[in-house]
């Protein structure tokens, strides 16, 4: 995935003349095309329960993740979503149940995976559950970014403080 690529509207522009040097200046069809480089980005993501989550070790939280779209994925096409939580020694963990549904205000496409959590996600120390995203478009463009919220808070027990305020 490459920064710097251009993208938008591209002009043609066209000169040439005859053999008797009459000139030609217009552009009949194709004058101006779009340029698209870049793939489809989570422009917006939201969890429910929404966080804090309180987990269970005898219940695991399912969590179900909404993801806004700021392009279409290929057609036949589906977004790849993982999942990783903070404590020491954890692997991202490849999301299997994501489906598209009815596209929100704003998104160019909306799509939901469902998950549960591990039954020891946040019960030694509260943790963060983070996505990790790869889709492409039509034309194979690539993206990875989340765009926004990424961090979420999981605990298990006792509701953990708040942190310090900030920008003060």
């Amino acid at each position: 995935i490459s920064e710097g690529i251009p993208e938008g509207a591209a002009y043609a522009v066209f000169s040439a003349r005859d053999m008797v040097g009459n000139r030609g200046t217009e552009i009949d069809a194709g004058a101006v095309i779009q340029v698209d480089g870049k793939g489809p980005d989570v422009r917006s993501l939201a969890i429910t329960p929404v966080e804090p989550v309180q987990n269970s070790q005898s219940e695991p939280a399912v969590i179900t993740a909404i993801i806004g779209l700021n392009d279409q994925i290929a057609p036949n096409g589906a977004p790849s979503l993982s999942y990783q939580l903070s404590a020491p020694g954890r692997a991202p963990a490849e999301i299997q149940n994501i489906t598209r549904v009815a596209t929100m205000p704003g998104d160019a496409e909306t799509w939901r995976a469902v998950f549960p959590l591990p039954a020891d996600a946040g019960l030694a120390a509260p943790e963060t559950l983070s996505f990790i995203y790869e889709g492409a478009d039509d034309l194979g463009n690539a993206s990875d970014k989340i765009l926004g919220k990424n961090a979420h808070q999981i605990y298990q027990g006792e509701l953990p403080p708040l942190p310090a305020p900030g920008g003060l």
